[in-house]
């Protein structure tokens, strides 16, 4: 049925509505209308009504012509909607059943729009507020990130101007494993920005070489940043050797450099053999690889990038390489070193530091031997030769034990014998090599041992002075290790923190901890609580938001409070800290938790340093909140203060004598301020 003159009539109707009831008589254009739908009425009784109604409408004499127009359309819509249809070309298939289908409503949370909007909002569009709408929404119901719609828009947000978004989303997608890698292809663009390098990551960390070809095929297609990322990521697959070592050649600027770093994963034969094949000859017959390798690899090939490789070729390729080159600086009569040798030196420390290698032996042995010389030697602007104002040899000796503990996180096998070639090191030129030998013991040997060995660097009780001297050098490179040394009351183990080097593109990579196996021997608390030369501790610790330095920082990190020795230790340092310090607040959860109550001068001391009232006003709710004060504690806190001042009309007396006031006429301690 072709209902066409009925939606001509409506059309009519809502112009006459516009236009206003009044003109309806005289509107001939609906007369015309009407007449279009005058042979349907005998067709149907609704028709028909429809029919008799705009008629009634178009009558001088019709009385309430407005209701009467609101009923036709009413019926007409009506009409209009039940006679509706919508149709496909193609032939009818059946929709099918999903009863038995696992995972077709796995990617289908039944999310309300009051959830849903707000998230599709702070992920689609720009400003403030938006990171915590998001944070805030995962940690109340982290499901519903599951939701494929939800899943869409997390991928878009990887490539957000904000970018601790991207991190955010970057992390979470990451916790989806690898069924989410075909949400992340979908779309890609090779020749996109942030979101597209962020994608890849992504790939590139859940699949490894199972993604191989899809970084084959994109790399042609691809440009920037996201060509970049793409060759990195063929680090995985050793047969993308030699495709690599083209790369080297054809690619310019960074991503020759990324096909460089990814190559550095590769096994040594097969780069060998392709560099062979290259020539036209057989691996035994080629003469220049050692060269063409070094060259490849230089400091000013890229000898930065093989900072991350865990290839033993890589490793004893650079222990090689450091000792060459500070032999030739060393073998060198000027006295001066200039600044491009000084780099190369650097740069080769940063390099090896990490790197588990059979010739870690032989090149710690030789770089020792020649420091001597390099100790006489200056800079060109006249300067020590110094790197991170240490020696070569104190330089060295750190390098050393940041290496033992990284390999003995990835690479344990090599840790025995690289601990005695340390300990042969210290046996043959002392103590620059201290912290080096001390960090071996620490990670091998059973902790009461290595107390025994090394704890009396600490002890000057009742010392020369001219032995004191000596232990302060010496008690320093003992403390520079055990400043990396932090406590997890949760596993009630101690770490040994090795902070990462950001990578050869200048991104921020997080450190790593190793457990120590043997733990720590209480014995060095009480020593280091009595340590004679607290203030000349230089580190920091980061818990939560605050940053604790020095001597504090190495003590929040070994925080232990499990037996009434280390209360007693914790509780009187922590009680100190509490009274003296202005950021007091930060200590007063650690003094409680050290059972600690004698509490006597605190709440005084901040009555007495804080003029300002707000601040006052903070000391006496916290203080007395979070030690568990009694009201009568705090009386007698304020009484002494009191006591303390001497002008009664100042503004801190006058605070205090209105406060105790209240208290003994019977306000409690939660009703004072």
């Amino acid at each position: 049925m072709n209902l066409q003159p009925f939606y001509d009539l409506r059309e009519r109707l809502h112009t006459a509505a516009n236009a206003g009831v009044n003109l309806i008589t005289e509107d001939f254009r609906l007369k015309r209308a009407q007449e279009a739908i005058a042979p349907f009425a005998k067709a149907s009784p609704v028709f028909q009504k429809i029919d008799l109604m705009v008629k009634k409408l178009m009558e001088p004499s019709c009385q309430n012509r407005s209701m009467v127009l609101l009923d036709t359309l009413a019926l007409l819509d009506a009409v209009l909607t039940t006679q509706g249809m919508s149709k496909a070309a193609g032939e009818l298939e059946p929709l099918g059943d999903h009863a038995d289908d696992e995972g077709f409503f796995v990617h289908y949370k039944d999310i309300s729009s009051g959830v849903l909007r707000p998230l599709k909002e702070a992920m689609t569009t720009t400003g403030g507020g938006r990171y915590n709408v998001i944070q805030d929404a995962h940690t109340a119901a982290p499901e519903v990130f599951h939701d494929y719609r939800i899943r869409s828009l997390l991928v878009g947000c990887l490539g957000d101007s904000y970018s601790e978004m991207a991190v955010l989303a970057a992390g979470w997608l990451k916790e989806e494993g690898p069924e989410i890698i075909p949400v992340l292809k979908k779309g890609f663009d090779p020749k996109g920005k942030k979101e597209m390098v962020h994608r890849v990551n992504i790939i590139a960390e859940l699949a490894g070489a199972d993604e191989n070809a899809f970084y084959l095929e994109q790399i042609p297609k691809s440009k920037g940043e996201v060509k970049e990322v793409l060759i990195e990521s063929l680090r995985f697959d050793k047969g993308n050797t030699k495709y690599l070592m083209d790369l080297t050649k054809s690619e310019k600027g960074k991503a020759a450099t990324c096909a460089k770093w990814a190559l550095s994963f590769m096994d040594y034969e097969d780069i060998q053999k392709c560099y062979a094949q290259s020539k036209g000859v057989s691996c035994d017959e080629l003469e220049d690889y050692a060269y063409w390798l070094d060259k490849a690899y230089s400091l000013k090939g890229s000898l930065e990038v093989l900072q991350d490789s865990t290839q033993e070729w890589v490793a004893d390729f650079l222990a090689e390489g450091f000792v060459r080159e500070v032999r030739e600086i060393a073998d060198n009569p000027a006295e001066l070193v200039k600044q491009k040798e000084w780099s190369c030196m650097d740069s080769y420390f940063w390099a090896v530091r990490g790197k588990a290698t059979r010739k870690f032996g032989y090149m710690c042995e030789n770089l020792a031997a020649m420091s001597k010389v390099l100790s006489h030697k200056k800079t060109e602007k006249g300067q020590k030769l110094e790197f991170a104002t240490r020696s070569f040899s104190k330089n060295l000796s750190i390098i050393i034990a940041d290496t033992l503990v990284k390999v003995a996180c990835d690479n344990r096998e090599f840790l025995p014998e690289m601990a005695d070639a340390v300990r042969r090191l210290y046996k043959q030129y002392g103590e620059d090599y201290l912290s080096a030998v001390f960090a071996a013991d620490l990670v091998t040997r059973p902790a009461d041992e290595v107390f025994d060995t090394y704890g009396g660097y600490l002890n000057t009780k009742g010392a020369l002075e001219i032995v004191k001297k000596a232990k302060k050098k010496q008690s320093a490179e003992i403390l520079a290790v055990l400043a990396l040394v932090e406590y997890n009351g949760k596993t009630q183990k101690y770490t040994y923190s090795y902070s990462q080097t950001n990578s050869w593109k200048g991104e921020y990579r997080n450190g790593l901890s190793y457990e120590l196996e043997n733990g720590l021997d209480l014995r060095w608390y009480p020593l280091l609580f009595h340590y004679e030369w607290k203030k000349e501790i230089n580190t920091q610790r980061m818990v939560g938001y605050y940053a604790y330095k020095g001597f504090d920082g190495m003590m929040r990190a070994l925080f232990r409070v499990d037996t009434p020795e280390l209360q007693e230790l914790y509780g009187q340092y922590y009680y100190q800290k509490c009274k003296d310090t202005s950021g007091y607040n930060v200590y007063l959860e650690l003094l409680r938790a050290c059972n600690w109550r004698h509490y006597r001068g605190i709440l005084r001391t901040h009555l007495l340093n804080n003029k300002k009232t707000n601040w006052a006003v903070y000391a006496v709710r916290r203080i007395p909140e979070v030690l568990g004060m009694t009201k009568e504690e705090v009386i007698q806190e304020m009484e002494d203060a009191r006591a303390l001042i001497t002008d009664p009309n100042s503004t801190t007396a006058v605070r205090i004598d209105n406060w105790l006031a209240r208290l003994k006429s019977g306000t409690e301690l939660r009703e004072l301020i």
